[in-house]
């Protein structure tokens, strides 16, 4: 994002949608149909087409580090979505956070330590609202969303975010674009809106037996068995 405009990045990030998706199928067992599949392929096609010819026909590596982005991302919904159904939306994402902290602990003083933490009021506000709004409590309806909706379906809400990022680069950034990333991510959002209702989530597992039904159960027959059965009149 420090080498291309925020709507680019929107745009390039509108295949989120379909990645997590496909992550979910591999990970989180569910099976989107096949119109879900070809509606997203067109829209992923769309957003490939879309980054190419804003750099002239070539990728480059701001488009690379995205689409790297974006398959991380798509790998951590599904699996934090799985998950989810067993633990819970919040849990997930403190465990997370806490198996984090010594892997970037060390880099984190390192950097600090070489360069210093200088920032301007403004940046600082907006490092405290990525660190305990977006990245952390935000996560928390997130996960607890795709654990109740299905990795797949309710990911598909993620087309909204190019449309977002648009409306906030305008404000908070002052960037200025044409009509064609807008129509890129319409598009998009349009491909994905037609096979997200075809879009099954996972077959709700059985109620498990509490472990003292089976004892009353078996009480119940040997009752019944023992009993004498009336004669008949």
């Amino acid at each position: 994002m420090q080498r291309v405009d925020a709507s680019h990045g929107g745009v390039v990030l509108g295949i989120l949608p379909l990645a997590t998706a496909c992550a979910a199928f591999f990970r989180a067992a569910e099976s989107p149909s096949p119109r879900f599949w070809i509606w997203s392929g067109a829209g992923s096609a769309t957003v490939l087409a879309f980054a190419l010819s804003e750099a002239g026909g070539k990728a480059t590596p701001a488009d690379a580090a995205l689409l790297a982005a974006v398959a991380c991302a798509a790998i951590a919904y599904a699996e934090g979505g799985r998950l989810s159904r067993e633990l819970g939306g919040w849990q997930v994402m403190c465990w997370t956070l806490v198996l984090g902290f010594p892997l970037l602990i060390g880099p984190t003083a390192f950097l600090a330590f070489r360069h210093g933490l200088h920032a301007t009021p403004a940046a600082w506000a907006g490092f405290a609202w990525l660190a305990l709004g977006s990245s952390f409590l935000g996560m928390f309806a997130w996960y607890h969303g795709l654990a109740l909706g299905g990795v797949a379906k309710v990911g598909q809400l993620q087309l909204l975010q190019p449309f977002f990022t648009f409306l906030f680069a305008m404000v908070f950034l002052g960037e200025r674009f044409g009509w064609q990333p807008i129509a890129c991510a319409a598009l998009v959002a349009a491909f994905i809106a037609l096979g997200r209702s075809e879009t099954h989530g996972v077959t709700p597992k059985r109620p498990s037996q509490s472990p003292d039904s089976e004892p009353v159960s078996r009480s119940k027959q040997s009752s019944q068995a023992s009993s004498p059965s009336r004669p008949s009149g």
